[in-house]
C-alpha cells in the first residue's frame, strides 16, 4: 500500500527513517555515542529490519497524539524477505509506519491494538495499543478511528527492549526531532505517557507539569492540552484517562476534541 503522506510531514518522517546518526552507530567509533544502546545494543549486531520510528498512525491529521518513551524493540530478526527493512523504498516504510492502523495495510495493526504481519496474520494484542485505544474511546464524542483520530509517536525514535538506552539517547533524539514531529501535528491534545516522555517535554519544550492536566499552553506553534500520566506498563499506569483526571478536567479534554 502506497503512503499519501507528502510535503514537509513526509520529509520529516523519510529523515528520522534514515536517520544520520544510526548510521554512524554502525560505523567502527559508533559504542562511543550517544545513541548507541538504544540503535544497536551493548554485544548486539544491528539487524537491517530495524530502524527508527517517526509516528504510527496519521501524525499530520490525527487531533490526539500520544507521546511516550520510545518503540519497543528486541528479538530475533526476521528471516522473511518480505518484511520491510531499511532496504525497502521510503514508500513501503512510511505506509508501515504512517499508514500502521489503515485497514489493509500489511504489515500494520489491526483493530487499533493487534500487530498483523506482511501476510496478513494477526499475532497478539499490544498492551500500549489497546490502552491507547482505551484511552482516546474515552475522550472522544464518538468511537475514534485509531491512526486517523489518534496517532502515537515517541522522544526517542529507536526501539528497545524495555527502554533500554533511552535515557543515553534522549538529548540526541529530542534535540533532532522532539520539536519539529509536534510541529507537525496539529493535535489539540498530546498525552503525555511516562517518565521519560514527560522530562524531555520539561527540559525541551518549557512546560511544567504541576498536575495531570496543563493549558492550554503554546507547544511547537499551536494551543492544545497537554495531559501527564504515567505509562501503562507501570504500576497503576494502566487505567483510561478518566481516572487520572478530575471531572473538570476531563470535560475540558472532551470539548478540546469535540470537533
Amino acid at each position: 500500500m502506497a503512503s499519501r503522506l507528502d510535503g514537509a510531514a513526509r520529509e520529516l518522517a523519510v529523515q528520522t527513517i534514515r536517520c544520520p546518526i544510526l548510521t554512524q552507530c554502525l560505523g567502527a567509533d559508533g559504542y562511543r555515542l550517544a545513541c548507541y544502546d538504544v540503535a544497536v545494543g551493548p554485544g548486539s549486531p544491528h539487524h537491517g529490519h530495524w530502524i527508527p520510528e517517526p509516528w504510527v498512525g496519521h501524525l499530520a491529521e490525527a487531533p490526539l497524539l500520544f507521546v511516550s518513551s520510545n518503540p519497543a524493540g528486541g528479538g530475533e530478526p526476521s528471516s522473511d524477505p518480505e518484511d520491510p527493512s531499511s532496504a525497502s523504498s521510503d514508500d513501503v516504510l512510511l505506509a508501515c509506519q504512517d499508514g500502521a492502523f489503515d485497514e489493509g495495510q500489511l504489515p500494520g495493526i489491526a483493530e487499533g491494538e493487534y500487530l498483523v504481519d506482511c501476510h496478513g496474520t494477526r499475532g497478539q494484542w499490544v498492551r500500549y495499543w489497546r490502552w491507547a485505544k482505551t484511552c482516546a474511546t474515552d475522550v472522544f464524542p464518538k468511537m475514534p478511528v485509531p491512526g486517523r483520530d489518534y496517532a502515537l509517536t515517541e522522544v526517542v525514535h529507536c526501539g528497545s527492549p524495555n527502554e533500554q538506552g533511552v535515557w543515553s539517547a534522549l538529548r540526541t533524539c529530542t534535540t533532532r526531532y522532539l520539536q519539529p514531529v509536534l510541529a507537525a501535528s496539529p493535535a489539540d491534545v498530546v498525552v503525555v505517557v511516562g517518565a521519560v516522555a514527560k522530562f524531555a517535554f520539561g527540559e525541551h519544550l518549557g512546560p511544567d507539569a504541576p498536575s495531570h492536566l496543563q493549558g492550554p499552553v503554546e507547544v511547537a506553534g499551536k494551543e492544545r492540552l497537554l495531559v501527564f500520566v504515567p505509562h501503562p506498563s507501570s504500576f497503576g499506569g494502566n487505567k483510561p484517562l478518566s481516572d487520572h483526571l478530575s471531572p473538570a478536567e476531563l470535560a475540558q479534554v472532551r470539548e478540546a476534541l469535540a470537533g
